[in-house]
């Protein structure tokens, strides 16, 4: 064998650890050391963890049980004496003063007051019942007391079959009726109560009546609330800032009602989340949860055999209720007894559940104190390790973050360390000898797009293509393309196949006239005359006129009548522009006039029928002028029985094209200048603008450059702008336009960190709005010159698009603060800057 395939064989057995040794020492120092040190260190406060877990968790069962218990008890006192208080009246006659006064004397001797006390003849003559209405006894009327759902009658029969000197109690029931008083009063009942019954017999044993004595469904809760409350005896450990709070359920799996928040027990109850059918003979939070809650099922099979526990997790992993894991809801049945002497019996459970996890808390502070002491040792153990091999590896990090830095900054600049150690500096050289070939490629590569790019700029573009199939020729009065315009040609389809008002909103130039004509060109009323009204041109007298017309003498002016825009447009469309302006006055005409469909014309006293369909064009938002009183709601609503948004240009510049090219020749045919084209150059100056002015704008743009163009071609020098958003792309050449957009390798281009492209105006006045905190669009307008309202509310929406000013406040107060970017920039907007030195 030669000795050539010997050390190649050795050397493929020997890969792994030859791999190894050509790691960094400081990447081998942390693969072995830290995952074994931090390894033993979790591993050890892990197992602490769980003991210390588990042990706490025995000890919170254990302490919820009992707590569980002492509630359940708590209630089992509280029907005890319930049912004491009404035995102790039972053997009385039904005497209406008698009872009244007992029901006023257990309102002020119990924690609540009851809430019903009432008797039941089983003949059916001497009925008697009162209710406690906001603290105040009040007796129901004989006749009323049959209305009383849920009706107490069912209790007489359970009634009749006890003996005297015991005590039934019924289920949770709703109360729902109303009775009037002999004041005249009406009074309505809509509560939830307990009742107890309790027999009344006379001298022979014969059972004459059954007593009855309510307790609101309410006041347990806020007993519950109370006894959870922190100055409870029940708890047997400190309150954490975690809720707490216990619920009631009947055998049957109703959970009636939950507590409240327990240091507000008068607020309403607090639901679970749970999801189930609705337990409509309990209280309205009541509900019964899904059968898949098996665990919950289980907890009540047991209360009804009259266990105590608490449930553990279910075999199938369900939950008890939404929010509620098993094994952190301990349980105990309440009992029930109808005489001192009787067997108790199980009619009801109670739950807690408890998230605060007192009986937890030394375990916790231990497993912190080992997860301290974890991680000061896991922290320990790296920095003496990082410190160590740091030195080693230093050279090396150094020149991975000078070319970390000519990535960022795209400046090929050459590297410059100094030489520490042989590796180092071959691998700088290397860099440096790529950047410098890179450096030549690009200038050469530059030089070529240069002229490329100036030829084909230069070129004649053609137009975009056209709408689908049957658009174009379908709504001739809306150029261009896009899924905005797609929209927007659906929704004035829809407009046009019913006869319903429109109210087409969007911002000033987006063609919302364009938009009525259209409505009007495919509705039934084509044929019908399309009536428009410039509603901000005319004041309110003049406007008036216009709409409704005048009578001759209806003033001095008035020489003949005047149909008006109503009664012209009858049959057909009535377009009103800038309906916003409309002064209060006219609002409350039209509205009348739009809701009744006749006008009444100036100076006459004889009402006219009108069938207009009206279109109302606006360029607010008219439910937010409506918000601030500055336009009637009503009138809003009425106009906006359809919506049709025209979006601006900004949204959709693949129009650009084609409404360049529609304006284009239309210029072309009224300056007697036909087959005029756009240059790319040109078009893609057009794209780079964010037209504040919209089609309105890009329409005088076009026609000024068709008159001042010596040339059939238009090129981008022969575009003149407003200004605004979109300048800084505008006044830079075509070349440079496009070569910015164009995508360009990461190591060599770049803006620089803090350079946003801004244009002259917004980068000169941008320092002064840093220095004095903020500005308002009136004094951005005057620091600029003058410059219209429109061109300075595009400004400052674009600073506050790129993150460099923050928006406060709405109306003419609205101020615009520089943010943490502007600040840290100085205020500083530069152009984009060379990738070379």
């Amino acid at each position: 064998m030669p000795w050539t395939d010997l050390i190649r064989r050795m050397r493929a057995r020997l890969l792994p650890f030859h791999a190894v040794s050509r790691l960094r020492v400081r990447t081998r120092l942390l693969a072995v050391l830290l995952p074994t040190v931090v390894g033993i260190l979790l591993a050890t406060g892990s197992i602490t963890v769980i003991f210390v877990h588990r042990d706490a968790q025995e000890a919170q069962e254990r302490l919820g049980i009992v707590q569980a218990q002492a509630v359940a008890k708590a209630l089992e006192d509280v029907l005890a004496q319930g049912r004491r208080d009404l035995l102790f009246f039972a053997p009385d006659d039904p005497e209406p003063a008698a009872m009244r006064a007992y029901l006023e004397r257990l309102g002020a001797l119990r924690p609540f007051p009851y809430r019903e006390f009432g008797y039941l003849d089983l003949e059916g003559r001497g009925h008697l019942f009162f209710d406690t209405i906001r603290d105040q006894v009040v007796r129901v009327p004989t006749e009323a007391i049959g209305d009383i759902r849920s009706s107490p009658f069912r209790l007489l029969e359970q009634g009749r079959e006890l003996v005297p000197g015991q005590a039934g109690l019924g289920a949770v029931v709703h109360l729902d009726y109303d009775f009037t008083l002999a004041t005249g009063a009406n009074v309505a009942v809509a509560d939830d109560v307990i009742r107890l019954y309790a027999p009344r017999a006379d001298a022979t044993g014969r059972v004459r009546g059954v007593y009855i004595l309510g307790v609101a469904a309410r006041d347990l809760r806020d007993f519950l609330s109370r006894a959870n409350s922190g100055q409870s005896l029940l708890l047997g450990a400190e309150r954490g800032p975690e809720a707490r709070h216990d619920f009631f359920f009947d055998t049957e799996g109703r959970a009636l009602f939950q507590p409240a928040d327990p240091d507000k027990p008068h607020c309403e109850s607090g639901g679970t989340g749970s999801s189930g059918s609705p337990a409509r003979s309990g209280p309205e939070p009541a509900f019964r949860p899904e059968a898949r809650c098996k665990a919950y099922w289980r907890m009540v099979s047991e209360v009804r055999e009259g266990k105590s526990g608490i449930l553990g997790p279910s075999s199938d992993g369900e939950p008890v209720m939404a929010g509620m894991s098993a094994g952190s809801m301990p349980f105990a049945p309440v009992r029930f007894q109808s005489g001192e002497t009787a067997v108790a019996r199980v009619v009801a459970g109670v739950a807690s559940v408890d998230k605060s996890r007192a009986t937890l808390r030394p375990g916790h502070k231990q497993a912190e104190a080992v997860l301290l002491l974890t991680l000061s040792a896991v922290a320990v153990a790296t920095a003496v390790i990082v410190l160590l091999s740091r030195a080693v590896t230093r050279p090396l990090v150094d020149l991975s973050r000078s070319v970390a830095r000519i990535e960022a900054s795209g400046e090929l600049r050459p590297i410059e360390l100094p030489d520490r150690d042989h590796e180092t500096t071959v691998l700088k050289n290397a860099v440096n000898g790529m950047l410098a070939a890179m450096r030549r490629q690009w200038d050469g590569i530059r030089s070529r797009d240069r002229r490329i790019e100036q030829a084909r700029l230069g070129e004649r573009a053609g137009p975009d293509a056209s709408p689908a199939a049957g658009e174009g020729e379908l709504f001739p009065e809306i150029k261009g393309a896009g899924p905005l315009l797609d929209r927007l040609r659906a929704k004035v389809a829809k407009a046009a196949q019913v006869d319903a008002d429109v109210l087409v909103t969007g911002e000033a130039g987006t063609g919302k006239r364009f938009v009525a004509e259209a409505i009007h060109r495919h509705s039934r009323r084509a044929k019908a005359p399309f009536l428009s009204v410039h509603c901000g041109a005319l004041d309110e007298t003049l406007l008036l006129d216009t709409l409704f017309g005048h009578v001759k003498g209806a003033f001095p002016e008035a020489r003949a009548d005047r149909a008006g825009a109503f009664l012209e447009a009858d049959g057909g469309v009535l377009f009103l522009d800038e309906i916003q302006s409309a002064t209060p006055h006219v609002q409350l005409a039209l509205l009348r006039a739009i809701a009744m469909r006749r006008i009444r014309p100036l100076g006459s006293d004889r009402e006219t029928a009108v069938n207009v369909r009206l279109i109302a064009a606006a360029d607010v938002d008219l439910a937010e002028a409506a918000a601030r009183g500055l336009f009637r709601e009503d009138l809003a609503l009425r106009l906006k029985a359809l919506a049709v948004s025209t979006p601006p240009l900004r949204n959709h510049k693949m129009s650009i094209s084609a409404l360049a090219h529609h304006f284009l020749k239309e210029a072309g045919e009224n300056t007697a200048r036909r087959g005029l084209g756009l240059s790319r150059g040109a078009l893609a100056k057009l794209i780079a603008y964010d037209w504040p002015g919209n089609i309105r704008e890009l329409k005088r743009c076009i026609l000024r450059a068709a008159v001042a163009s010596k040339h059939s071609v238009i090129q981008d020098t022969d575009l003149v702008l407003d200004g605004g958003a979109g300048q800084a792309m505008a006044d830079e050449t075509p070349v440079a336009a496009h070569r910015a957009a164009s995508p360009r390798p990461e190591a060599a281009v770049g803006r620089s960190p803090g350079q946003p492209p801004l244009g002259p105006r917004q980068a000169a006045l941008l320092p002064v709005i840093v220095r004095q905190g903020g500005i308002t669009r009136a004094r951005y307008q005057e620091l600029a010159g003058a410059i219209p309202q429109r061109t300075a509310a595009h400004d400052l929406r674009q600073l506050v698009d790129m993150g460099l000013l923050v928006r406060r406040g709405s109306g003419p107060a609205t101020r615009y603060e520089p943010t943490h970017a502007a600040v840290a920039a100085g205020g500083q907007a530069t152009a984009p800057a060379s990738p070379f030195p």
